[in-house]
C-alpha cells in the first residue's frame, strides 16, 4: 500500500487515534499496537461482521503505513 492509498483510506482520520497511540509513541510501540489491532479486527475472527472487520483491517493497515510502517 502506498502512502497516497493510505491517506485516501484514512480520509483525514488520525492514524494515532486508530491505533490508540500518543504522539510520543516509538516505532516499537506502533508495531505492537498494529499487531494487536490486526488480530482483533481480522475478518476471520469476526464472524457475521466480515464487512465491518475488513474496513477496520484496512484502516489499521493504512494507519500503520502512514506512521512509517512497511506496506
Amino acid at each position: 500500500m502506498s502512502l497516497d492509498e493510505a491517506e485516501e483510506i484514512l480520509g483525514g482520520e488520525d492514524p494515532l487515534a486508530i491505533l490508540s497511540l500518543t504522539r510520543t509513541s516509538t516505532m516499537e510501540e506502533i508495531k505492537k499496537a498494529y499487531r494487536k489491532a490486526v488480530m482483533t479486527y481480522h475478518p476471520d475472527r469476526n464472524p457475521g461482521k466480515e464487512e465491518w472487520a475488513e474496513r477496520m483491517f484496512k484502516k489499521i493497515h493504512a494507519a500503520y503505513v502512514k506512521l512509517g510502517g512497511k506496506a
